[in-house]
């Protein structure tokens, strides 16, 4: 029987998703978060901290698992702010970075579960072209439109360093063709190399949170992969 994917309820994104944390010991920029925040509440218990990134966590994994919203994650972490800091919680209703920390997350894990499926056996037997898929309007970005419409092999070296994300809130996804369908639109011959951010470009790649940019006590502490 041939397997098809299951578009209604990504079980590999959530099985990546929660792998990534166990693996690499990463949460989402919770300590830039919390920066920015501070900015407006002033010192913040060290509790807090570890409050916020489970907060986060499993905000995000609601997410991906459940299909709750933006909204639903924000005021997770509302309330947790409030009962953190109490009196001095900021108010995070227009916080960009909890903005692209939600929606970069919850794409890069449904690319991962799409990937994971479109690279199965039989789907690439069936399936051997992917389609670079981006929403065209007046938020995508340079990079997204250059590469919006790409048809490649799904073993074509592109994909090592074109699967979106391409960059924090990227709406983009990848298609998976048909040999008859990727022929009959045209496979593209040269697609772009634009410069991709780094830590985009390949969500099967082990995510490496840049040290340099945390706290030297907390760097030291990182236990993903050497």
């Amino acid at each position: 029987m041939k397997t098809t994917p299951n578009v209604l309820h990504f079980d590999e994104a959530i099985s990546w998703f929660r792998h990534r944390l166990e693996s690499a010991g990463y949460l989402p920029d919770v300590e830039g978060m919390l920066k920015d925040l501070e900015k407006e509440a002033g010192a913040v218990a060290a509790t807090a901290q570890l409050d916020l990134a489970t907060a986060v966590y499993e905000g995000l994994d609601e997410a991906i698992s459940k299909g709750t919203t933006f909204n639903d994650f924000r005021q997770r972490i509302i309330d947790v702010l409030n009962i953190s800091w109490g009196a001095q919680a900021p108010n995070v209703e227009t916080s960009p970075r909890l903005d692209a920390i939600f929606r970069t997350n919850v794409q890069r894990s449904y690319n991962a579960g799409r990937i994971e499926q479109y690279r199965q056996p039989d789907i690439l037997a069936t399936r051997p072209y992917w389609k670079f898929s981006a929403i065209l309007d007046g938020r995508t970005s340079e990079l997204c439109q250059a590469c919006a419409g790409v048809i490649r092999p799904a073993d074509d070296a592109w994909w090592e360093t074109h699967q979106p994300p391409l960059h924090h809130r990227c709406r983009s996804t990848v298609i998976a063709m048909s040999k008859r369908a990727g022929e009959a639109v045209g496979v593209t011959e040269d697609p772009p190399e634009g410069e991709v951010p780094e830590g985009f470009g390949n969500v099967e790649r082990e995510f490496r949170p840049k040290l340099s940019e945390y706290p030297r006590a907390l760097a030291k502490e990182y236990k993903g992969p050497r």
